[in-house]
């Protein structure tokens, strides 16, 4: 299904040449809404592909008409004409989907699309992981990298926005739990991921063009040092607390999550654990010309997700 416009002027009348177009997919995700809504403000053509247009409120909120469905699941369904005139494209795939990919890199390059980005994960530079979801990963970027088509590969570590899968019992019980140990990360902010794909598609430069990028935050951080920073924002003393594999395994069951997923997620936490992921890279001030946003900055301004009856 296409929700589009067919009449959406893409010539800038200034000097009479075709804006640039491009296709997001995940447009309803945190990083595709955030990098929707940095394009938005730009003289460019986007098309936000969806898994389904019912549920592109938000998009439709930020002036973006051109809206089509997209199935990973479905690669029969993916056609030509949802990459149309699309110069670039920001290619994020949902957990452990290969099915559609191959469909999508065949008919981007039919339309001639000209560079893609596509979002991994820094597993990928684990060689030692092999769980189904870092093998997906590695997958989907070899298929990229020989499409054909110029390409940037980003690999950032965890996301600060997975905190908020823990606000429930931060409200309830003051507490967060992770198989973590006493593990680091640099955590990155998926606002600061949406701003170097932005940079990226905008830029008519050819230095990211088949490149990979690690993109991290500013800082190293463990649990009980998030912990402490929860602490300070929230006005109340926030714990961390360390769970066996176990037990979070039955934790996830009990949400419904499949055994596959269960295994990435474990493997991930693995890598935390013994500090795979306690690195800094500079991708981002590199790219954007701005630093990364720091943990303190993330719980200051998502602060009402993890306070009850917050005044703001």
């Amino acid at each position: 299904m296409i929700m589009n416009n067919d009449n959406i002027n893409r010539i800038n009348e200034n000097n009479n040449k075709a804006i640039p177009s491009f296709l997001v997919t995940g447009a309803t995700g945190n990083i595709g809404s955030e990098l929707i809504k940095i394009l938005s403000r730009e003289n460019v053509h986007v098309r936000a592909a969806v898994h389904s247009v019912s549920k592109s409120d938000k998009i439709l909120s930020l002036g973006i008409r051109d809206i089509v469905e997209m199935d990973f699941d479905e690669p029969s369904e993916i056609q030509y004409s949802i990459f149309k005139e699309a110069d670039k494209i920001f290619l994020l795939t949902p957990n452990f989907g290969t099915k559609g990919v191959s469909k999508i890199l065949d008919e981007a390059k039919k339309a001639k699309v000209k560079h893609i980005i596509y979002l991994s994960s820094d597993s990928v530079s684990l060689k030692s992981l092999s769980s189904k979801g870092v093998e997906v990963f590695i997958y989907n970027e070899k298929i990229v990298q020989d499409s054909g088509i110029k390409h940037t590969i980003l690999r950032p570590t965890a996301f600060m926005q997975n905190f908020l899968n823990n606000s429930f019992t931060i409200k309830t019980q003051n507490k967060f739990y992770l198989p973590w140990g006493n593990g680091k990360v640099s955590f990155v902010d998926t606002r600061d991921i949406a701003s170097v794909i932005a940079k990226i598609l905008l830029s008519d430069s050819e230095k990211y063009e088949n490149k990979i990028y690690s993109i991290t935050g500013l800082e190293v951080l463990s649990c009980n040092e998030i912990a402490m920073i929860f602490s300070e924002i929230l006005g109340v003393n926030i714990e961390y607390v360390n769970v066996s594999e176990e037990t979070a395994f039955n934790e996830m069951k009990k949400m419904g999550l499949s055994n596959v997923l269960i295994e990435y997620i474990l493997d991930l936490s693995r890598i935390i654990k013994q500090d795979y992921a306690s690195y800094i890279s500079s991708s981002v001030e590199e790219i954007t010309g701005k630093k990364p946003n720091t943990f303190k900055k993330f719980v200051e301004d998502y602060k009402y997700a993890f306070k009850q009856n917050i005044v703001l």
